[in-house]
């Protein structure tokens, strides 16, 4: 593996542990249950997609491989929904959550533009692998957080006394 290729490890290794703390610092200031286990469920992907990063990076070491069979396991299934909706509606008084959700929907799109680039950039067939499969999850956050916050969104303005719809 080259250089720029350890450098994108680097990167998206930075990257998962930054969405870590983000989710880890969301949920330690939620009030809602359900919203923070759905910011404590992200930190722990984030936290998995960092090991899968570092033993990739581990494996240029002579003598040293990387598993890519681990991540079939999970990665071609539907992947669960974060958290029932339903729980979380009319609970929806502030904008705080509101706000990580938004920050969150950010993050998981540049984790997956930076997946998609990475494997286009790559000649190493076990790295642009991991980048798919890392930009399928990231997809899924992302797709899961715009849901949830399309709902809170309309949940709130329902609090404040007018609806978008």
């Amino acid at each position: 593996m080259n250089t720029e290729d350890l450098k994108i490890l680097k990167k998206a290794v930075l990257i998962e542990a930054e969405g870590e703390n983000f989710y880890q610092l969301a949920a330690a200031n939620s009030s809602n249950n359900e919203v923070k286990n759905a910011f404590l469920f992200l930190a722990e992907e984030e936290k998995q997609h960092g090991i899968w990063l570092r033993q990739m990076i581990q494996s240029l070491a002579p003598g040293q491989n990387f598993d890519i069979k681990q991540l079939d396991s999970g990665a071609g299934n539907d992947l669960p929904p974060l958290f029932d909706l339903s729980k979380a509606q009319g609970q929806q008084k502030n904008t705080l959550e509101l706000s990580v959700f938004h920050i969150g929907i950010l993050m998981e799109k540049a984790s997956l533009d930076y997946y998609r680039e990475a494997a286009a950039k790559t000649d190493n067939q076990d790295a642009k692998k991991l980048y798919v499969i890392l930009s399928k999850w990231e997809m899924h956050h992302l797709d899961e957080l715009e849901k949830i916050y399309d709902s809170l969104s309309e949940d709130w303005f329902d609090h404040q006394g007018f609806s978008p719809s």
